[in-house]
């Protein structure tokens, strides 16, 4: 199989763009499976292994060139004899313990490979959790990395010998811009303009209190819904004819309104994601890699004004910018006025752009919607899956994002950081007002 992998993958826009935000957040995302009994541990790190030859991306190290950088392949003998899985026995609060401690260890992306996982065994059960290079992929290449490897599990269960193609389709953009014609895209670009002038007035947003303190230790808070109250919001949302993420951008708005003390003169502005795959036939990549964008819902801030009348101006704003293809053409749009510039200018405009939105307070919160966790594409054969968690990329100062994601009509809100930086009761303070406003 090593002959039928190419010792080099050329870098694709999202690969230098992910890696220019790397001054903001912890580039690295993680997938939390927790079963109801224990996983077969040689398998397991089978499957981890055969997934390095399946989607050969996560089996490099970036090389950085100033004008073109690319992904190097590993050999066969530093694949083999990387550790891609750790295995963790113990008391309840050492483990937990040793799932913080992976949470912050960093996977370096000059080195690769670009996963790791770490195996935590309870009395109860097993707890999974995978890690993925944010540079390498995004949220929707952490569920599809989660899908491979069960599916790579399943078949070892079957076939000990069993070896998967390399996945060799294209990881760039080109999926996506493809099914639309030039003369289309052009002809949005008025309306993309349209909203780019409306959504930056007024210029500064709500900031959530961030010290300029900085550490090399991360810490995260978790908020959970679940199945009964998550069914009781989307069929208040169906009332309303809203989607769930509505609900979820209004209520974050709201409690960020009564969070934050300076609020006159800014904008009730968060930063969300959106996952172009929603443009591809099937919904799917090609392969592993970042497909996601950025969308900025912005309302007029109104006192006293209630839950309803907030979501119907959350919801017409959110549908503009769906209508409109807003975060298509802002990729496409950045791209384009990149497309011929070499890499260390595009790194140095991305992150010169970026510093300047968050001294001049224009860089508003990020509330990272990292969607619908596929239950049946975890299949691990004969074990149980309970649940299935995404957790966001921690923040750097000054930035500060907060995770949503959902598996079996649960929802979980997830946010690191630094702790010099941004108190853990203020965040579980955050999330509680969330909470509050949430149907």
């Amino acid at each position: 199989m090593e002959n039928s992998i190419p010792k080099r993958i050329s870098a694709c826009f999202m690969d230098i763009a992910e890696y220019s935000l790397g001054m903001y957040v912890d580039n690295q995302l993680h997938m939390v499976l927790n079963f109801d009994t224990r996983l077969d541990v040689s398998r397991l790190e089978r499957a981890m292994r055969l997934c390095l030859d399946a989607e050969p991306v996560l089996g490099c190290r970036l090389i950085y060139k100033s004008f073109k950088p690319y992904w190097l392949r590993l050999s066969n003998t530093e694949l083999n004899n990387k550790s891609l899985l750790s295995v963790e026995e113990g008391e309840e609060s050492i483990l937990s313990y040793k799932q913080n401690r992976f949470f912050a260890e960093p996977l370096e992306v000059e080195k690769g490979p670009q996963i790791k996982a770490a195996l935590l065994r309870y009395e109860s059960g097993d707890r999974l959790i995978l890690k993925l290079n944010h540079i390498a992929g995004d949220a929707g290449g952490v569920k599809d990395l989660s899908y491979l490897i069960a599916q790579l599990y399943r078949f070892l269960g079957e076939n000990s010998n069993y070896t998967p193609s390399p996945n060799l389709s294209s990881r760039g953009l080109g999926q996506i811009f493809s099914h639309l014609s030039l003369f289309h895209k052009l002809s949005l670009l008025p309306k993309f303009v349209v909203q780019v002038l409306t959504h930056s007035i007024p210029y500064k947003s709500i900031q959530f209190p961030v010290d300029e303190k900085k550490e090399n230790n991360f810490t995260y808070v978790f908020k959970r819904f679940s199945s009964s109250r998550v069914q009781h919001i989307k069929a208040f949302g169906k009332k309303r004819g809203a989607t769930l993420n509505d609900i979820i951008a209004t209520a974050v708005l709201k409690s960020l309104d009564k969070h934050v003390k300076v609020t006159e003169g800014r904008a009730m502005r968060i930063r969300q994601t959106f996952d172009l795959r929603r443009y591809l036939p099937d919904g799917k990549a090609d392969a592993i890699c970042h497909l996601s964008s950025l969308f900025y819902p912005s309302i007029e801030r109104k006192v006293h004004e209630n839950f309803d009348q907030t979501l119907y101006k959350v919801k017409k704003d959110i549908d503009g910018l769906k209508r409109d293809h807003y975060s298509l053409l802002l990729l496409w749009c950045n791209r384009l006025s990149l497309k011929f510039a070499p890499f260390f200018m595009k790194k140095y405009i991305m992150q010169k752009t970026l510093s300047i939105g968050y001294k001049n307070q224009k860089m508003p919160v990020g509330c990272t919607n990292m969607g619908i966790i596929n239950k049946e594409s975890l299949n691990f054969g004969d074990i149980t899956l309970l649940s299935a968690e995404l957790v966001v990329c921690a923040s750097k100062t000054p930035e500060f994002s907060i995770g949503v994601s959902g598996f079996s009509d649960t929802l979980i809100f997830s946010s690191g950081f630094y702790e010099s930086a941004v108190t853990k009761s203020n965040v579980e303070e955050f999330f509680k007002r969330i909470d509050a406003e949430l149907p």
